[in-house]
C-alpha cells in the first residue's frame, strides 16, 4: 500500500505480491466499506475516518487462492490555512509554529484554524513600528492570530532610526602612541567625544551629519596621515553623512625619537 494511514478522500495505491515466485496473476479485494475491486494492483480511497479491515485473495497460475487482510487507519482530511506575511523595511518575521521566517513576503500552510504567534525581529539600528491586516492592533513585537480555511495576511513594518560608524584609528593613545580622533554629533555643532583606542563604535540618527578630525593633543607622538574609507580622500577633517552604516581608518604614523617634523 502506498499510505498507511491515510486520509479522507486520499488515492491510496494497493498491490500485491508474493514473497518468491510464482507472482498472483489476479486478485479479488474487499476494502471493508461495501466496496471491492478486481486486479493485482488497484487505487481506493475511503470517504470515512476509521480503521478498515482490507482483504485480497490472490490468484495464482495453477489456481491456488491465498487471503490476507490488514487494517487501514483512514483519518480526517487535513484542512489547512494560507498564512501570507509581508516585511516592509529592516527587518523579519517568524513563527510559532514554524512555517514562518522571511524578510520579504512568505507564506506557510498550517491546520486551520490553529493559534500562530508572531514576533517581529528588527535589524541592527531598527525598530519595529506596527503591525496591520490581520494583525492590526496587536501589540508588538508580537500577534497572535487563528489562520482559518480561508487564509490570513499579515504586515509588519519597520524603520531604520539609526546607523553604526565604526571608527578604526592606528596607533591609538589607549596602546602608547598619540592617535586620538575627536567625534562631532551634528557636523560639529553638537556635543563630541574622543575616540582613543584602536576601535570604537558608535550610533547616530539616520542621515545625521558627524564631523571627525584629529586631536593636536597626539600630534607630537603620532603623526596623522589621512583617512581610509568612509572619509578616503578628505583633509584633516571628515564630514559624514549617516545614510548607512560606515567605517572610517585614522592613519598615524609613531614619530621618531626627535619628534614629527
Amino acid at each position: 500500500m502506498s499510505a498507511n494511514p491515510s486520509q479522507v478522500g486520499q488515492d491510496v495505491r494497493l498491490s500485491v505480491r508474493a514473497s518468491a515466485a510464482p507472482q498472483p496473476v489476479g486478485a479479488h479485494w474487499e476494502f471493508g466499506d461495501a466496496t471491492t475491486a478486481e486486479g493485482s494492483s488497484t487505487d481506493h480511497q475511503w470517504s470515512a475516518a476509521r480503521t478498515f479491515q482490507v482483504t485480497v485473495t490472490a490468484t495464482f497460475p495453477d489456481g491456488r487462492t491465498k487471503t490476507r487482510s490488514y487494517a487501514q487507519d483512514v483519518r480526517p482530511q487535513r484542512v489547512t490555512g494560507t498564512l501570507t506575511v509581508h516585511v516592509i523595511g529592516p527587518g523579519r518575521i517568524v513563527s510559532t509554529p514554524a512555517g514562518i521566517n522571511c524578510s520579504g513576503t512568505c507564506s506557510a500552510q498550517f491546520d486551520a484554524n490553529t493559534t500562530v504567534h508572531l514576533t517581529a525581529q528588527d535589524n541592527p539600528g531598527a525598530q519595529f513600528e506596527e503591525y496591520a491586516d490581520d494583525c492590526t492592533g496587536a501589540t508588538p513585537p508580537d500577534c497572535d492570530l487563528v489562520v482559518p480555511a480561508s487564509g490570513a495576511t499579515v504586515t509588519g513594518t519597520f524603520t531604520q532610526v539609526s546607523w553604526t560608524l565604526t571608527l578604526k584609528v592606528q596607533d591609538p593613545a589607549s596602546g602608547g602612541g598619540g592617535g586620538i580622533v575627536e567625534v562631532f554629533d551634528n557636523d560639529g555643532a553638537g556635543p563630541d567625544h574622543q575616540c582613543r583606542q584602536a576601535r570604537c563604535v558608535d550610533n547616530f540618527g539616520v542621515d545625521e551629519t558627524i564631523l571627525l578630525e584629529p586631536n593636536a593633543l597626539g600630534l607630537s607622538i603620532s603623526q596623522f596621515r589621512g583617512w581610509q574609507g568612509a572619509c578616503a580622500g578628505q583633509g584633516q577633517q571628515c564630514h559624514l553623512t549617516m545614510d548607512g552604516n560606515k567605517t572610517v581608518t585614522a592613519l598615524y604614523v609613531r614619530c621618531p625619537p626627535g619628534g614629527c617634523t
